[in-house]
């Protein structure tokens, strides 16, 4: 299969993922509202860093490799017990990153 061909069979799969992707954006959102409010709980801690995983591996797989990286950071981060302030850091990149992807602003 050609690269022109591996595009055009992606193109389809790419556009119901930034679909699913929009749907999810309030979950990143939500991140920035959790740690805004101090130490994360365990299982808020449990939640994020699953959500972040699986978004660096779709991330990637659907050619998104900023979005998959933003995503990594932030999992290593959790992974890493880093504070509440370079959490959010990580977490408005990825904010930043899905909205670029998204071709919005973040304003919805």
């Amino acid at each position: 299969m050609s690269p022109g061909a591996t595009d055009d069979f992606m193109a389809p799969l790419r556009a119901k993922y930034l679909v699913q992707l929009r749907e999810r954006r309030p979950e990143f959102t939500g991140f920035l509202d959790v740690l805004g409010q101090g130490p994360l709980a365990e299982d808020t801690h449990a939640d994020m860093r699953k959500k972040t995983h699986r978004l660096a591996g779709s991330a990637a797989t659907y050619g998104f490799p900023w979005i998959s990286s933003a995503a990594r950071a932030l999992e290593l981060a959790l992974d890493a017990q880093m504070d509440v302030k370079k959490l959010t850091e990580l977490s408005q990149t990825l904010l930043r990153e899905v909205d670029r992807a998204l071709g919005s602003r973040g304003t919805e």
